[in-house]
């Protein structure tokens, strides 16, 4: 136990090692969760936001280059399926956006109660939207190098959560592990306070 750098750490969680110290900027790794939950919500909102905002206002959406390429095309071609798949497209976009949302709310708990389980929903989140930005990303590159023009906005929309999403997940996973190695210290050395009292005890009589 010795050896473990997390036992050096004063305090409810402790700072981290030098090495880590420079990495991070010198703050603690949950300021550092509590810092980007913040940045998260945010950007959560601006996709809850963004998606309700194209599914009222329909017609913003006939602006994008993606809409002139191939979208106007599916929509002549059947427009009851078209509407159809554009307002589940659109309700998916918010109902991730919300969970994500809602598991932010989670781990700002988890961090602040030390409570392993919570963090997890979010964990499971981020992959799940991680998963399907990089399938959206991989089909507007696709549209992009077939068609004319790139499309420049639905991308960087895009690109901008993946970015967030990204350093989100790595920053919950290094916490997680931290956390899960601390709690684990915790617990070996309660169950040693605990065998030496029980060997007071039986050496009293």
């Amino acid at each position: 136990m010795q050896g473990n750098p997390y036992l050096n750490y004063p305090g409810q969680f402790g700072n981290l090692t030098e090495t880590d110290k420079k990495q991070h900027c010198k703050l603690q790794i949950q300021t550092w969760m509590y810092i980007h939950s913040g940045v998260s919500i945010v950007t959560s909102l601006l996709g809850i936001i963004l998606g309700s905002i194209l599914l009222v206002r329909t017609e913003w959406h006939e602006k994008l280059f993606l809409y002139r390429l191939t979208l106007a095309y599916l929509r002549r071609a059947d427009p009851s399926k078209y509407w159809i798949a554009y307002r589940v497209f659109f309700g998916v976009w918010i109902a991730i956006h919300s969970i994500h949302l809602v598991t932010i709310v989670l781990s700002i708990i988890a961090v602040h109660k030390s409570y392993l389980k919570l963090l997890k929903p979010q964990l499971v989140a981020l992959l799940v939207q991680l998963g399907l930005f990089i399938v959206l990303i991989s089909s507007l590159v696709v549209y992009s190098i077939t068609g004319t023009r790139v499309a420049w906005l639905a991308l960087v929309v895009i690109l901008f959560h993946t970015l967030f999403a990204s350093t989100n997940l790595f920053l919950l996973a290094k916490y997680h592990r931290f956390l899960d190695e601390k709690l684990q210290i915790l617990r070996e050395i309660l169950s040693a306070q605990a065998k030496s009292v029980h060997f007071k005890d039986d050496s009293s009589f």
